[in-house]
């Protein structure tokens, strides 16, 4: 009975581990789920799941077939339609988007200009800039907070 109720919890962590592998935007690290009492990477339910020989369920092989972007890929998991193969399966996919993100950051790192204090200086295009009422000139970055501020001030001057 405790083999069951283990599978039962490996598989309710991969189901969790396919949806935050869906949200999964890059810049992020690897999400997380709750396995066992704990907090593990979703590559590690991944592995996990290999000894799981149990069918998959159809809304869950539709969610990872529509990750596939590959021939190859869509293939592998066609001919193993079980929680080893999905896990096999969702486990390139995590390496792929792995490796994606390194390269995203190795072409950030080198274009991005380092500033005196050794952290990155944030560029305006002069083009985007624009002078406020006090004949500052300001870049896209201080209109982000330009509501936030108007709002407070909006707000402390009504109840003043």
């Amino acid at each position: 009975m405790a083999e069951r109720s283990d599978s039962l919890e490996l598989r309710i962590a991969f189901h969790n581990a396919v949806s935050r592998f869906q949200d999964w935007t890059t810049g992020v690290t690897e999400p997380r789920v709750k396995y066992c009492g704990r907090f593990c990477a979703i590559s590690e339910v991944c592995q996990e799941v290999g000894n799981l020989s149990d069918r998959l369920p159809g809304d869950l092989l539709a969610i990872l077939r529509k990750e596939t972007h590959t021939g190859d890929d869509a293939l592998a998991l066609k001919m193993d339609e079980t929680y080893r193969g999905a896990g096999r399966f969702l486990r390139r996919l995590i390496e792929k988007r792995k490796d994606e993100m390194r390269r995203r950051n190795a072409v950030q790192s080198q274009s991005a200009p380092l500033s005196d204090q050794g952290g990155f200086r944030v560029r305006c295009n002069p083009a985007r800039q624009s002078k406020n009422r006090y004949g500052r000139r300001v870049g896209a970055q201080d209109h982000a907070f330009a509501p936030l501020f108007l709002f407070w001030f909006s707000d402390a001057t009504a109840s003043a």
